[in-house]
């Protein structure tokens, strides 16, 4: 299977385990760390040259990591967790990417929650002692020094109209940024703010955050229809997909709609070339079925070997079959701090 269609393949798996929190299927796919990049390249809002094209919603994933997030009891526990993929990152980037398309909350509370993600991201690596090169090429991600342009490009990407929010935005996004330098840069001042700061600002930080992420949540399941996959094997709409990607043929024969976590899971573990382990299977026995059939008549019972899909996908021939096959936000009412990567896991 080639790059794209391994990418398509993925996208359209992993937004179907998170529609349907798999969580067997999300662990096993999050050990890819392009993962994220797959999802988005395949995503409804991201524009591709093709015109048919099996196009995932990355609303989906976000309300999956959003859920792995708020059930958290402590975000300070965040940054004593290790995934393959870094989370944080992963939800402000899918946070900025469907705010574009669906507005779901106000303004306000959208680069409050934002920031303090952003915060929460960056004192992760203050707290972990990082190099001061890992520091600074997050915060210029996060916190990038702030100039005409990047105004300009804040203004015309999330139609801010009034030049007053632009000002209180900029107030806040300046000291959250002098913030994480003055604690990379200054040991004593970081200790002092890990003895005083740190704790209260984790707590606030938590119980606001919290709250806006449950309304996201809750504001992002109005907008949610089928999954790929869901339409793919209901039969709608199948002119928007390639008849001659080699993904959607496979999960069209091999995928059933009510299909299982483990069952998926499964399929993962037969087509998934990272994951094959297994000894390949001669040609010969997928003939055996016919080789089996009387010869008499075609009227007359015959003895068959062969099996139904579901007792294949159920039966331990089918898992031993062929393996060829993861306090800085001032002004606008931003008040908060920094976090890290989770693991898919965790519950706390």
């Amino acid at each position: 299977m080639d790059t794209t269609q391994d990418s398509v393949l993925s996208s359209i798996i992993f937004e179907h385990a998170c529609k349907q929190e798999f969580k067997g299927v999300l662990r096993n796919m999050l050990e890819d760390k392009a993962l994220v990049s797959k999802v988005l390249k395949n995503s409804s809002n991201i524009e591709q040259n093709s015109q048919k094209k099996s196009k995932i919603q990355p609303i989906f994933m976000l309300i999956s990591l959003l859920r792995k997030l708020h059930a958290f009891e402590n975000f300070s526990k965040i940054s004593k967790n290790s995934s393959n993929v870094d989370v944080l990152p992963v939800i402000i980037e899918l946070l900025e990417t469907v705010y574009g398309q669906y507005s779901f909350i106000s303004l306000k509370k959208f680069f409050t929650l934002t920031s303090e993600l952003k915060l929460l991201d960056l004192l992760n690596l203050i707290v972990d002692n990082s190099e001061s090169s890992m520091v600074v090429q997050k915060l210029n991600q996060h916190f990038p020094r702030w100039t005409a342009t990047y105004r300009a490009n804040l203004e015309k990407d999330f139609v801010i109209e009034n030049t007053k929010v632009l000002d209180k935005i900029e107030e806040s996004h300046t000291q959250c940024r002098r913030l994480i330098l003055k604690l990379a840069a200054d040991k004593s001042y970081k200790t002092k703010y890990m003895t005083e700061q740190y704790s209260n600002d984790m707590n606030r930080l938590m119980q606001e955050s919290k709250s806006y992420i449950l309304e996201v949540i809750t504001a992002l399941e109005s907008q949610t229809g089928c999954s790929v996959l869901e339409k793919m094997l209901n039969g709608d709409g199948m002119e928007n997909f390639d008849s001659n990607d080699l993904g959607v043929q496979l999960l069209l024969d091999y995928v059933q709609p009510d299909i299982t976590d483990d069952a998926l899971l499964r399929f993962l573990d037969d087509f998934d070339p990272i994951l094959n382990s297994q000894p390949a299977t001669a040609l010969s026995s997928c003939l055996l079925p016919i080789d089996t059939m009387s010869e008499v008549s075609d009227d007359e019972n015959c003895e068959d070997s062969d099996q139904s899909e579901s007792d294949y996908e159920n039966s331990q021939d089918a898992r031993d079959h062929v393996k060829s096959f993861a306090d800085a936000l001032p002004s606008v009412t931003l008040n908060k701090t920094p976090g890290v990567q989770m693991d898919l896991d965790e519950r706390s």
